[in-house]
């Protein structure tokens, strides 16, 4: 997601490189993508550095889906991240250092996360100011069911 005065705060924009030339489009924010009673993404691509909210291959109905990052797609799976929220920053998502990267079959999104990703300032370990890691702004509310974690701040 990129701030631009001109296409809206949280528009996403994807450059497309062919040859000599950049194409570059804005992509309306991802609609609404769970159909009623449905248990997986319906419509759109997911694309490296989408957030998503996903079920867990060993998860059992009514348990917590989770978000993550793509780091890769192949084939009919996904490689991700998970996210966690900061304690200290509700709304405020970072990689969980805790768990691993997943393979998760594509079946199991179950929708595109709006987002606004940024850098925080790395307070506890960074006496000049010089690290920032990686964090993602979840614009709008996400289901109860996401697991949250416990990330530190």
């Amino acid at each position: 997601m990129l701030l631009s005065p001109k296409l809206g705060l949280t528009t996403k924009l994807r450059c497309d490189i062919s040859g000599n030339r950049s194409l570059l489009r804005a992509w309306p924010p991802p609609a609404a993508a769970k159909a009623p009673g449905s248990t997986s993404f319906d419509g759109g691509c997911v694309q490296y550095f989408d957030v998503v909210e996903y079920a867990t291959t060993q998860q059992a109905q009514g348990m917590p889906t989770r978000l993550g990052v793509v780091q890769e797609v192949t084939g009919g799976s996904l490689l991700v991240v998970p996210l966690v929220e900061e304690v200290a920053n509700p709304g405020i998502w970072v990689t969980d250092d805790a768990a691993e990267e997943q393979e998760v079959p594509a079946s199991n999104v179950l929708q595109l996360v709006e987002h606004v990703y940024s850098q925080m300032q790395d307070t506890e370990h960074n006496p000049h100011g010089e690290h920032a890691h990686d964090v993602w702004q979840v614009i709008g509310t996400l289901p109860a069911t996401v697991f949250r974690g416990e990330a530190c701040s």
